[in-house]
């Protein structure tokens, strides 16, 4: 009689093959939080915290204006990218940081929100 694992038969004689060892499932492909959410998001955890780097209030800056313009994922990493480019110094690290902050969250770690 043919063995069934997670309701797939297997034929007769076949033997069901385990992942090999040490090897990863592969990862499903989920929506990513919103940008303005997750700049929603960083905002909210960077007010509470206490800061005296130069960098805050333009960091500050980028994540509000982009909670009022509400891109879309694709427009924002690019909107991004255009700023790591921008010709004051600040602007160019601060955009760094959150397009850093950014790729890291919607690569991988959409498992972990809430």
């Amino acid at each position: 009689m043919p063995t069934t694992s997670a309701g797939a038969a297997t034929p007769p004689g076949a033997q069901p093959q385990a992942a090999p060892q040490g090897a990863r499932p592969k990862a499903t492909a989920r929506p990513s939080m919103p940008p303005a959410a997750w700049c929603r998001r960083v905002l909210t955890s960077l007010s509470q915290q206490e800061t005296s780097s130069p960098l805050t209030g333009h960091v500050e800056m980028l994540l509000t204006y982009y909670i009022q313009v509400e891109p879309a994922a694709a427009d924002f990493d690019a909107s991004l990218e255009r700023y790591v480019h921008d010709q004051r110094p600040r602007i160019a690290e601060a955009a760094a940081l959150l397009q850093s902050a950014w790729r890291r969250t919607s690569i991988g770690s959409s498992d972990q929100l809430p």
